[in-house]
C-alpha cells in the first residue's frame, strides 16, 4: 500500500510595525504547502469523460437546456474529471435532477388540490 505523503507545514515569522503604538511586533504565520493525492494523464480523463457521457444517457432532465448545460459542462476542456469521480458525479447530477422532478410533482399535485 502506497503511503501519502504528509502536507509540509511552514512557519514564518516577520517583523511588523503595530498601527497603533508603532512599536516593532513579531507575526507568526503559518501556511501548509500542496501535496500531490493522485496523478492522472490526458488519456484517463478522456476515459473518465466518455464513461460519465454513457451514464448521463441514463438520467432523465427536467429540461433539455439543463442536460445541455450538464454535457456542455463535461466536454470543456477545462473541466477535469478523474475516474474516482465519475460515479460521485454521476450522482450528484442524478439526484439534483431527482428531487426537481419531484419538486416539480408536489407542486402540482398541491395546486390540483386547491382547485
Amino acid at each position: 500500500m502506497e503511503e501519502k505523503q504528509q502536507p509540509s507545514v511552514v512557519k514564518r515569522i516577520e517583523p511588523l510595525e503595530c498601527p497603533h503604538c508603532k512599536n516593532s511586533i513579531l507575526i507568526g504565520m503559518q501556511s501548509m504547502m500542496p501535496y500531490i493525492t493522485r496523478l492522472s494523464t490526458l488519456e484517463d480523463v478522456k476515459k473518465s469523460k466518455i464513461e460519465l457521457l454513457e451514464r448521463i444517457e441514463e438520467i432523465t432532465f427536467v429540461t433539455e437546456e439543463e442536460k445541455a448545460d450538464v454535457l456542455k459542462w463535461i466536454n470543456d476542456e477545462e473541466t477535469l474529471i478523474d475516474n474516482d469521480d465519475v460515479e460521485a458525479i454521476e450522482k450528484n447530477i442524478s439526484l439534483t435532477q431527482t428531487q426537481k422532478i419531484s419538486d416539480i410533482a408536489n407542486k402540482d399535485n398541491k395546486e390540483n388540490e386547491k382547485q
